[in-house]
């Protein structure tokens, strides 16, 4: 596995790098581009409210795209990409090897208020994709 991980790894951050733009973008045809049938999510850590869990891709993707997260017009983010490791590893659901994709990340965050003024945040931590 180690040399297929290898092998796959430009793929890998290709996909993520096209993750981070579609958040940052907006494109919610190109998020679903890039996303599986069923997606298991989990942003516990955030305090945002949602609960992990298993979803659809189109209802990840409707819930993103909503006016409370990313949908928002008056929100704009910058999600930056540091280093990443690559590790195989085995699900218990299935006998099928997937990666994991631990990165560095932050993100910036602006917000236009309700008196027009901007207000804008870092997070940084680091983010589990796996493929």
């Amino acid at each position: 596995m180690a040399s297929d991980l290898h092998q796959a790894e430009p793929s890998l951050r290709r996909v993520t790098f096209i993750w981070s733009k579609a958040y940052d973008t907006k494109d919610w045809a190109l998020l679903a581009s890039i996303c599986a049938d069923e997606m298991w999510i989990c942003y516990d850590k955030l305090n945002m409210g949602i609960r992990s869990q298993k979803m659809p891709k189109d209802d990840f993707i409707s819930m993103l795209s909503g006016s409370q997260l990313l949908g928002n017009p008056k929100l704009s983010t910058q999600h930056f990409l540091g280093n990443v490791l690559f590790e195989a590893v085995q699900t218990r659901e299935s006998e099928i090897d997937v990666v994991c994709g631990e990165w560095q990340i932050m993100a910036s965050h602006q917000r236009v208020l309700p008196d027009s003024e901007m207000k804008c945040w870092l997070s940084q931590g680091y983010l589990k994709h796996f493929y």
